[in-house]
């Protein structure tokens, strides 16, 4: 199995908006990515990344969006040398611009999707909006080619149906890439407050996260560029 890490621009917003708890008035820049793995005869996506906004953003907005044309997932893959037709899966976290926008560039391809997901304002739209997609609707955690190599987690929260993806490597070393379920490392190192708070959605998906932490296993949160830049020298 390898694993690419790959980027499709970069979003300014505020930290306290990716970072609970923070104060309010620092801004944050943070990158947009997705992931590349190939596994046997398979070439899987893991999100698809952003595309350009077709207005100009306004200084003021809470998420600005930053890239060119290059950043698009499609035009990484061929920069890396890898063929755009060659994926022969999609997987997507949650229904998120910055994570499925760049879907049209990858038609006809199976393309897997919680149903909690599917069923919510933001899936339905992104189902209405790609229907050349071969739909996958699963429903909890998911073994994607049978061998427990690549696992679909479930870990709503910050969607109704935001799934995140486990990863056995060859040496054994397993990786979970968490997607929005903890934008950066800070959100697995949080705790919920009270009682009411740990009932929550997010903050249950955060449990489980930390609990796969425990066990050994590497946990990549979703928007961190601390972490990022230290995978992509990897």
């Amino acid at each position: 199995m390898r694993l690419h890490f790959l980027q499709s621009g970069y979003i300014r917003t505020w930290r306290h908006l990716l970072v609970r708890r923070a104060p309010e008035g620092e801004r944050f820049t943070v990158p947009i990515p997705f992931y590349l793995i190939e596994h046997g005869k398979y070439r899987i996506l893991f999100d698809t990344g952003q595309r350009r906004p077709e207005k100009e953003q306004s200084p003021d907005e809470p998420f600005i969006i930053e890239m060119e044309e290059s950043d698009r997932a499609v035009n990484q893959l061929k920069k890396h040398g890898i063929a755009p037709q060659s994926i022969t899966h999609i997987i997507l976290s949650h229904s998120h611009g910055d994570h499925v926008d760049g879907l049209p560039d990858f038609p006809e391809l199976p393309c897997f999707i919680q149903k909690n997901e599917a069923v919510s304002p933001g899936g339905t739209a992104l189902l209405k909006k790609n229907p050349s997609a071969k739909w996958h609707i699963v429903e909890g955690d998911h073994d994607l080619c049978g061998d427990g190599r690549i696992i679909l987690l479930a870990t709503g929260g910050h969607t109704p149906g935001h799934q995140s993806l486990l990863l056995t490597l060859d040496n054994g070393e397993k990786l979970l890439l968490a997607a929005d379920a903890a934008y950066t490392e800070t959100a697995l190192e949080q705790y919920p407050l009270d009682d009411a708070e740990k009932r929550d959605p997010y903050w249950q998906s955060i449990a489980r996260l930390q609990e796969f932490r425990r066990q050994g296993v590497r946990v990549i949160p979703g928007h961190d560029p601390e972490t990022w830049e230290k995978l992509q020298k990897r």
